[in-house]
């Protein structure tokens, strides 16, 4: 993680497995993880502008997952991130079906989910003020 700058941070402990769990806490999204594709299937996808890899090619060669939706609400919770840039998040198989994947924008007052299919943008779920 720190490799790509990346600030990993403890943020939580499992009681059950004894694990300790790990955010990256970096207050925007690292510049050696910006502009990639959600996965190796939208990078081989895209003609022009392609980008040199992808946000679950990226997380596996470090060992780790992409946070899920509900994870990264915990994650603001604990301070302002991503307000100037993005976040993909681990997207639902049936919306990779249809061509999507979830990435965030945070901004200090508001949170916004937003899915993109086939060229078309819109926002999933509620926006939700801290």
């Amino acid at each position: 993680m720190e490799r790509t700058g990346g600030e990993p941070d403890v943020i939580g402990h499992d009681k059950k497995t004894g694990e300790y769990i790990l955010y990256d806490c970096s207050a925007e999204s690292p510049k050696g993880r910006r502009s990639v594709c959600y996965d190796r299937e939208a990078l081989e996808s895209r003609k022009e502008n392609k980008p040199e890899d992808s946000a679950i090619d990226m997380a596996a060669a470090m060992d780790i997952e992409l946070l899920t939706e509900e994870q990264y609400r915990e994650l603001q919770k604990l301070g302002n991130f991503d307000t100037k840039t993005s976040s993909w998040v681990k997207t639902p198989s049936d919306i990779r079906k249809l061509g999507g994947a979830l990435f965030v924008i945070a901004a200090t007052t508001l949170f916004s989910c937003i899915t993109t299919v086939r060229n078309l943008t819109m926002p999933l779920g509620r926006s939700v003020a801290r």
